[in-house]
């Protein structure tokens, strides 16, 4: 079956390159939108072009976008057969908290306009990509200067326009997919608490989950064998 790959949030095809060792797949360059709802539609029209079943895999804001992708998908029958997402996130339910996290968001992207190095490292920094600080000097330091060869700006605007402030809650999205009977497989790092525990709740809603041993959040650098095998259970081995 082919599978898509959707990368995270200031993130790249290349992201995937150590994954795709062991699970071979498509990555995809999420396109330039200037709103989630945007993007949305704009791979929408490109997946509902496949003429043969394929399975959809996003990590973080990938996550984010392969729910709402799947959801907008299932009556046109052009959803994809089997979904895998990777540390994804659900939005947000009030939007007293969806206010609270647009700030912040617009906070970032006005960092990364001014001082993209300065930028990255107080992202990095945060708690969320501990996993990441446990890397080889060299293996951060690579990752992060990928990130500089981009243009500051488009990235900031996914900030301004992609984050889960700019969405719905994405449960009830979710909810519609498995009942439509589409398997769905949840991955989370066994050091990435916030998102182990929503794999935890997940799996009561009969998502497959599964826990990657020794990884943070940034699954797709951090643990890229163990992400391709459990991948390449799910949608090949199956």
């Amino acid at each position: 079956m082919k599978t898509f790959l959707l990368h995270g949030m200031g993130g790249a095809p290349s992201d995937w390159q150590a994954v795709q060792k062991h699970f071979p797949a498509e990555a995809l360059a999420l396109p330039p939108a200037p709103t989630f709802g945007f993007l949305v539609e704009t791979l929408a029209d490109f997946l509902a072009e496949q003429r043969e079943p394929y399975g959809l895999v996003g990590y973080s804001l990938g996550g984010r976008v392969a729910i709402a992708l799947t959801d907008a998908l299932l009556e046109s029958g052009k959803a994809p057969c089997r979904l895998a997402l990777l540390g994804a996130g659900l939005g947000f339910s009030s939007e007293e908290e969806r206010a609270e996290r647009r700030e912040k968001d617009q906070a970032w992207a006005a960092a990364l306009r001014e001082n993209p190095s300065a930028f990255w490292k107080r992202w990095y920094d945060q708690p969320l990509f501990a996993g990441f600080r446990r890397l080889p000097a060299e293996t951060q330091e690579a990752w992060i200067d990928s990130r500089l060869q981009m243009s500051p700006d488009a990235l900031a605007r996914q900030w301004e326009g992609w984050g889960p402030s700019r969405h719905p809650d994405l449960r009830p999205a979710l909810t519609r997919i498995v009942q439509f009977g589409i398997p769905t497989l949840y991955l989370a790092g066994e050091l990435d608490t916030k998102y182990k525990l929503l794999s935890e709740e997940l799996r009561q809603d009969g998502i497959l989950s599964q826990v990657i041993l020794g990884a943070g959040h940034l699954l797709p650098l951090e643990a890229p064998e163990a992400v391709g095998l459990a991948l390449r259970d799910f949608f090949v081995k199956e």
